[in-house]
């Protein structure tokens, strides 16, 4: 039989577990998000590939105690600073 303080231990585990899961998934959509844009840019891309994206932010389901990522606008401004190194890696002023 487990005792309060083993179920307590389990659930900040899990509540770690889950933060770190968020923070990936959000910087996952982040990096997705801004090769989206480089391959469409019309000026540096290929209009060929017809490339689809994200049309909102993720939604993250936040929880009181276990601090998750950054979700919202802000997060597309991260995604087209990312959007402008990757231009600037293909050799794009």
């Amino acid at each position: 039989m487990k005792t309060i303080d083993q179920v307590k231990s389990e659930r900040e585990a899990a509540g770690a577990v889950y933060a770190a899961a968020v923070k990936a998934y959000v910087d996952a959509w982040v990096e997705l998000h801004a090769y989206d844009l480089a391959l469409s840019n019309r000026l540096y891309g290929d209009p060929s590939l017809n490339i689809q994206s994200f049309r909102e932010p993720p939604e993250v389901l936040s929880h009181s105690e276990f601090p998750t990522a950054e979700v919202g606008p802000s997060l597309d401004n991260r995604a087209r600073a990312r959007h402008e190194e990757i231009l600037r890696e293909m050799g794009a002023q």
